[in-house]
């Protein structure tokens, strides 16, 4: 993995000013919604690929009740976002950060219900 992060801390914090709290990407909450519209997260484990800054793991667990969602990030200055809010929200007992390297994972088979990128 590369030392040299994408997302410095100042591009992580004028994304989360368009997108809003935890979100590097459009749609927030609502999109997540949207996605979900017709499906059931109660008391699943999900993984989370491409987590960013943490937005839509709170989202799925807060809002869509999931019962553990694990998300995995390339940058560490991401997941850092990630993890304080997190902390912020009281929801680290339900929610996991790891980075991860490019390419296959090493999650055992069946280790999800879901997986969930967007």
């Amino acid at each position: 993995m590369s030392d040299a992060p994408l997302y410095s801390n100042d591009l992580v914090a004028m994304l989360q000013l368009v997108w809003g709290d935890g979100f590097l990407s459009p749609g927030g909450p609502a999109e997540v919604a949207l996605l979900l519209e017709g499906h059931s997260l109660a008391g699943k484990t999900l993984l989370d690929i491409g987590c960013g800054a943490g937005g839509v793991d709170i989202a799925l667990v807060r809002d869509h009740d999931a019962g553990f969602v694990t998300g995995i990030d390339v940058e560490d200055p991401v997941l850092d976002h990630a993890r304080t809010r997190i902390a912020k929200a009281g929801l680290q007992h339900r929610i996991g950060m790891a980075r991860v390297a490019p390419g296959p994972l090493t999650f055992g088979t069946a280790s999800f219900d879901i997986v969930f990128s967007k």
